[in-house]
Order: C-alpha cells, then sequence, then structure tokens
C-alpha cells in the first residue's frame, strides 16, 4: 500500500507541475519603434490641443502593402518636436519585407504630416527614426473614400480612420488621410494627391482602416482607384475585423517624454536592424540575383565582339600609345534621361549622371565622373559623361547612376545601368523611378571633412556600392552650404544579399576642389549601421602633374651636347694645319741649309776681331758660312715670315766690296 500511495503522490505531482507550466501564458515579443517628429525650419507648430498618430506599416509591394503593424496616438502633444514610441510585435516581421512609419498631427483644420514614408527595420533604424512633418499641400485632385464594417460595429472615442492611396506594382504609398475624431461614426475620407506624380502605366488601390487600441478594422485587398492615368472619382472599401491585434502603449504622453533623454540610442540602431537586414536579402537575393548576374554575364559576350571598337579598355591599361587610337568612341558616353510621370519640372530643377565603377574593393573610389545639369530643363534630358579610358578596368563592372532632383521630389536609378566594359557607349536610354517607390530602405548620414571650405553651388554625391558584384544599389545628391553635409540613400530591401558587403562612397565638388573618401565606409549588413553613418572626405590631388612639360624637358640637355662633335671647327680645330705648315717650314729650312753646306767656302785669311772697327753686321753673313743647326734655329716658327733671307745665302750673291787686307 504505501508503495502506491508513493507512486500516486508522485504521478499527481507531475501532473501538477505540468498543469502549471500549461497555464502560462507564452508572451509575445513586442518591440518599440521610438524616434520624434521634427517640423521644417520656420513652420510654425501646432497647438496644445493637437493630435499626433504614428504609424508603423508594411511597404512591400505585396498584398500586405498597407497593412498597419503599429500604431501609436498622441494627445494634447505640445511642442514639437514630439518624441514618440510606436509598440509592434517583433514575430510579425518578415525579414524580406520593407516597413516605413507615418505621422500626421491634425489641430483642428491644419494638418501636417510626412509625404512619404520613413524606411524601418528591416531598411532602416528603429530608435531615433526622424520624421519630418511639413504642412500638407493640396492636390489637384481627390479621391472619395466610403467606408463599411459589420453591422453592430461599435468603435471607442479613441478610434482613429486611416485611408490611403497606394501605388500596386511598388507598394509605395501616395498620399492619405488621419481622421483622428470620428465621434462614434464611419469616417468618409477625401484623399488629395498630385495628379503629375501618377504613372499613367501603374494602377492604384485605395486600402482604409479604423484601429481602436489594440483593435484593427482593414480591408482585406485595396479597391482600384486609378488605372492607366484616370481617375475613379468615388470608391467604397469594406472593412473587416482582423485576428491579429497590435500592441498598445499603456500611456502614450509618458513613454515620448521618456524617448528624448534615450535618443542617444542611435549607436544601437544596427543591432536591432542587422538582425533583419541580412535576413531580408535571402528571400529577396535569389530573384534579384539575376539581375545583377546579367551585367557580368553580359560582359564577356559583348567583350569579343567589341573589342574592335571597344578594345580600348584592355589595352589602356597595356600600353597608352595603342589606346590612343581607340579612346575618342570609348571616353564618352551619352544618352538620355527620363520618367513615365506627366510632372513638369520647375526652373530650379538638377539631373546627375555619374559613372561609378565597382572593383569589388570597398578600398577604392568608385566615382570615374559625373556631370550635373543645371537647369535640368524637361525630359527627356541628354547627358554626355566624358572619362579617362587609360583609367578603366576591364575586368570592372561599371554603372550609371542618374537622378533629377526638383525640391521634394526625386526620380532616381533604382540600380546602376551597366556600361562601358559591358560594351555600351551611346544612346544610353535609362528611364529614373520616383523616388519613393524606390525608397523601401534608407541609408543615411552626413558627409564631413577638415579644411574643407564650400562655394555657392557646391555638390555632394553619394553611392551606395554592392561590394560584391561591383554593382550601384542607389545615389543621393545634395548642394550643402556647410558641412557635415546630410544624405539619404534610398535601395530596394530586396536587392540585399544575405552576408553582402556594401559600402558608400562621398565625393564632394566645390569650384575647382574634390574631396573624396578612397576607402569605403562599410554599412547596412554585418552589424554596420544604416542611419547615423559619418563619411570624412578628404582633398583629392587634381591630375595637373601628367600634363606639365616634364617630357619635353628631358630632351632640352640633348641639344647641349650637341656642338661637342661639331667642335673641330673651333679653336681647337687649326692645331692640326698650323702643325702641318710648321713642318714644312722646318723641311724646307733644314733641305735650304743642307744645299748652302754643299757650296765650297771661300778661303778666309784671318778672322775678324769684333773689335775691327770697320767691321759691320753686313759682312759678318757674307763671308761666314751657317752651321745647319743655326739655321734650323734661324727658320724657327717665329721666323717663318722672314724667308725671304734665301737670297743672301745664294751662291750668286755679289760679295761686298774687298775688305782693305785683302790682296
Amino acid at each position: 500500500m504505501s508503495r502506491n500511495v508513493a507512486r500516486l503522490f508522485m504521478v499527481g505531482l507531475v501532473a501538477t507541475l505540468l498543469a502549471g507550466l500549461v497555464a502560462v501564458p507564452v508572451a509575445a515579443k513586442t518591440a518599440t519603434l521610438s524616434g520624434t517628429l521634427v517640423l521644417p525650419a520656420d513652420v510654425s507648430g501646432p497647438g496644445t490641443g493637437a493630435i499626433a498618430v504614428i504609424t508603423l506599416i508594411d511597404a512591400t509591394n505585396t498584398s500586405d502593402s498597407g497593412n498597419i503593424i503599429g500604431q501609436q496616438r498622441i494627445d494634447g502633444i505640445g511642442a514639437t518636436p514630439v518624441a514618440f514610441a510606436v509598440p509592434f510585435e517583433a514575430d510579425t516581421i518578415n525579414s524580406s519585407h520593407a516597413y516605413a512609419v507615418f505621422a500626421t498631427v491634425v489641430d483642428g483644420t491644419s494638418v501636417w504630416q510626412n509625404p512619404t514614408g520613413v524606411p524601418v527595420i528591416t531598411g532602416g533604424p528603429v530608435e531615433g527614426v526622424k520624421v519630418p512633418i511639413p504642412p500638407v499641400a493640396a492636390g489637384d485632385a481627390t479621391i472619395t473614400v466610403r467606408t463599411t464594417v459589420p453591422s453592430g460595429t461599435t468603435f471607442g472615442s479613441s478610434a482613429v480612420g486611416i485611408a490611403a492611396l497606394i501605388k500596386q506594382e511598388t507598394g509605395t504609398l501616395v498620399s492619405r488621410q488621419v481622421l483622428p475624431t470620428m465621434n462614434g461614426d464611419l469616417p468618409t475620407f477625401d484623399i488629395e494627391f498630385d495628379s503629375s506624380l501618377i504613372d499613367p502605366a501603374a494602377t492604384y488601390v485605395v486600402k482604409a482602416a479604423i484601429v481602436d487600441g489594440a483593435t484593427v478594422w482593414e480591408s482585406p485587398a485595396g479597391v482600384p482607384a486609378i488605372s492607366g492615368g484616370a481617375t475613379t472619382g468615388q470608391v467604397t472599401v469594406p472593412l473587416a475585423l482582423t485576428t491579429a491585434t497590435i500592441p498598445v502603449t499603456p500611456a502614450p504622453t509618458v513613454a515620448p517624454t521618456a524617448a528624448p533623454t534615450k535618443t542617444p540610442a542611435p549607436t544601437k540602431t544596427p543591432a536591432p536592424t542587422k538582425t533583419p537586414a541580412p535576413t531580408v536579402a535571402p528571400t529577396a537575393a535569389p530573384t534579384k540575383t539575376p539581375a545583377p548576374t546579367a551585367a557580368p554575364t553580359a560582359t564577356p559576350t559583348p567583350t569579343p565582339t567589341a573589342a574592335p571598337t571597344a578594345t580600348t579598355a584592355p589595352t589602356a591599361t597595356a600600353t597608352s600609345a595603342p589606346s590612343a587610337t581607340p579612346v575618342p568612341p570609348s571616353g564618352v558616353l551619352t544618352g538620355t534621361l527620363t520618367y513615365p510621370e506627366p510632372h513638369k519640372l520647375s526652373a530650379g530643377a538638377t539631373a546627375v549622371v555619374a559613372l561609378v565603377e565597382g572593383k569589388g574593393k570597398a578600398t577604392d573610389s568608385p566615382i570615374v565622373a559625373t556631370q550635373i545639369i543645371t537647369p535640368a530643363g524637361q525630359v527627356p534630358i541628354g547627358f554626355k559623361i566624358t572619362y579617362d579610358p587609360a583609367h578603366i578596368d576591364p575586368a570592372a563592372v561599371y554603372t550609371l547612376q542618374a537622378g533629377i532632383f526638383d525640391g521634394d521630389q526625386a526620380w532616381v536609378t533604382s540600380k546602376g545601368t551597366p556600361v562601358v566594359t559591358n560594351g555600351v557607349q551611346a544612346n544610353v536610354e535609362i528611364t529614373l523611378a520616383y523616388r519613393p517607390d524606390v525608397a523601401k530602405g534608407e541609408v543615411t548620414g552626413s558627409v564631413t571633412g577638415v579644411g574643407v571650405t564650400l562655394a555657392p553651388g557646391a555638390e555632394s554625391l553619394v553611392v551606395l556600392i554592392d561590394v560584391d558584384s561591383g554593382a550601384s544599389l542607389g545615389m543621393d545628391l545634395t548642394s550643402p552650404a556647410k558641412l557635415p553635409a546630410p544624405f539619404a540613400i534610398p535601395f530596394a530591401v530586396s536587392d540585399l544579399k544575405a552576408n553582402g558587403a556594401y559600402v558608400v562612397q562621398a565625393e564632394l565638388t566645390s569650384d575647382s576642389q574634390t574631396w573624396a573618401n578612397a576607402a569605403g565606409v562599410p554599412v547596412i549588413t554585418n552589424g554596420n549601421p544604416l542611419s547615423g553613418v559619418q563619411v570624412v572626405v578628404t582633398e583629392v590631388a587634381q591630375p595637373t602633374p601628367s600634363p606639365t612639360p616634364t617630357p619635353t624637358l628631358t630632351p632640352t640637355p640633348a641639344p647641349t651636347p650637341v656642338p661637342e662633335p661639331d667642335s673641330g671647327l673651333g679653336s681647337g680645330g687649326l692645331l692640326l694645319p698650323i702643325i702641318v705648315i710648321a713642318g714644312l717650314i722646318l723641311v724646307g729650312g733644314f733641305l735650304l741649309a743642307r744645299s748652302k753646306d754643299d757650296e765650297p767656302t771661300p778661303p778666309s785669311e784671318s778672322p775678324q776681331t769684333p773689335t775691327d772697327p770697320t767691321a759691320t753686321k753686313q759682312d759678318v753673313p757674307a763671308d761666314a758660312a751657317l752651321d745647319p743647326g743655326e739655321a734650323a734655329a734661324l727658320m724657327g716658327p717665329a721666323v717663318a715670315p722672314t724667308v725671304p733671307a734665301e737670297p743672301v745665302a745664294s751662291a750668286d750673291a755679289p760679295a761686298g766690296p774687298p775688305s782693305p787686307d785683302r790682296p
């Protein structure tokens, strides 16, 4: 009996423990998206009775686009900036999706809100997010949206109604209206939008939602509102209660006030963002990988065919002389920029085209050449980029990044267009995408440097590079008046690859000076940040030394030695003729002396004494015979002109008058 009792006791104990474990609920992992709402400079803000609504949505170009992930309502916000903290379920985040945050502040009939979403989580930070809230600009077109809900549905006083116009192909939220005060009634919305930003080839749908605390009613599918450029004036959107709930903040006004003190948390941005970012790419990489691989695979194919025309790059690396022949066709890139929307550019619009080199290394500056067109005019906009073919690496990938910037509107390349080494040189047609369509992710930061002085018209160009493929994934152009110069590079989250390496490169130009960072700054993956990126630039030495006439100076020493071979015509060259003439004179004197020696010498009775008063100089040479040695001495070079002395020594010469001593 004792054993049975003991067994029953143990079984009961285990059952009780298991029951206790089962009874404990598994709490969902809740994360928080925090940041601040910021008014533009010189813009008056809302009053103390204003209401702020911050909404976190799925911004992927799928059926989930526009779905609400988290929301926070803040009553009586007071002065700006306004801190917010939006809770969301971390388990609901899809690493292959893009997410964006929108904010609206309503004060009576005045409204402030960001027109385009700020990328977060997988394509941006989760802390220190800054959301600009300019006053809402009126649109030239309106869509009226009516909503329906199941009968018997009631809402609380804090329920918020939202309706949005979404571009179906990209999942871009084009325009929206937020009604924080519904008074228990079904909301009717009037969504205003700019018709010049509507792509006539795209389809736009309307989605709506009502958020009441943790409960959400949403439209299961978007209702078509614009197709082929034609707008439907009114649509009806049915709303249904979703099975999932969103977390709410118990005290929305307290959470924001604590957030500003913790804004230094942006340094932690990489940690949360890096988790989704690497995993984002795996799913998207396979689908998008064909696009990048198309450029490399295309490179070998055209290279053989383009070798006769585009052999410039290979030959340029080997020798500059042969490459000089094909330089003209390969040193120029021409084409046009355009976009599909009917928007008319203002007189202040600017276009930029950059030739970007991807060497597969993060240590080389990739910006080969740029062209900035101001004013841009209207599309299509022609461009012409010149570059030095001698600097082209035939093994590298070269792409064109371009953008058109017109105030708050911008059109950019979603990816670079392959050129140069793939054989494309002329008539490059680049269709730019509306920036919000591309900005599913965003790398933000600033460009700074030491000793940089910016003149009016300075330009800051920052490019995002995939180190592995060499492709450029996005760019941003600004005209900073001073440093640091902020930048925000849009990119598609689906373009990321697992464990991929990405860097940003900057080029700052002002007048004739250029600054750049030689080494790329790692971003996005592998624990690197998406926001708060600092790029330090240093001055780039201008290529003035190359054109210097150094080569022409080296031959100049050659002319100086040239006269040396002609030195025989100088004073030293007369020595040989003088020696020859002197020799002839000596030989002649010697022969003359010898001939005189052979003549009979007249007898002389007695030598005259020098004291003879009657003796003269003329008598001495007449009677005395010259010794050959004396003759040679007399016939030296110094007496060469005295050769006429020959008659004196001649045998026929008459002798002088007889001496008185002679018989």
